[in-house]
């Protein structure tokens, strides 16, 4: 156990002599430290439990007969049979990842993209049109990381 705590204070220094080269501004460095606090944090949660590995050898591809090639599906013609289509239909969004990268302290969900709208939005107002031109209700359900769900608070 000595050994983990050792590691993770070698860690933590690391992080702090990283921040205190890559960013000037004051702002900028307090939130860097922060995302590293949330990075530490994460860390220490993966390096503390005891995680049985995966068993890569075990994992196969599904049957050839269980998968439905684009070439061979049927258009639906009618507005019917699209509505009843989009009865069996969920849009799944991964919303996780922070665009620290790009130098925003949030989600990459939220940043503005056109005419005041974030990536977000238009992906709402998407499902919003299908669901009015099809009498629909698509639901939109959205998978955030750990960051993502906080920062979204």
């Amino acid at each position: 156990m000595a050994e983990i705590e050792e590691t993770i204070v070698k860690m933590e220094h690391q992080l702090n002599a990283l921040a205190d080269q890559a960013v000037g501004d004051h702002q900028k460095h307090k939130s860097f430290l922060g995302e590293m606090e949330v990075f530490k944090d994460l860390f220490q949660t993966y390096i503390k439990k005891k995680v049985r590995p995966i068993e890569w050898e075990k994992i196969r591809p599904p049957p050839e007969s269980s998968i439905i090639k684009h070439s061979g599906l049927e258009i639906p013609r009618k507005d019917e049979e699209i509505a009843a289509l989009l009865k069996k239909v969920a849009v799944v969004k991964l919303n996780g990842g922070l665009g620290t990268t790009m130098g925003c302290t949030g989600p990459k969900s939220v940043i503005e993209v056109t005419s005041d709208l974030t990536f977000l939005d238009l992906i709402v107002k998407q499902i919003q049109t299908l669901n009015k031109q099809y009498n629909a209700n698509v639901p939109l359900i959205l998978m955030n990381s750990f960051n993502t769900h906080e920062k979204k608070k």
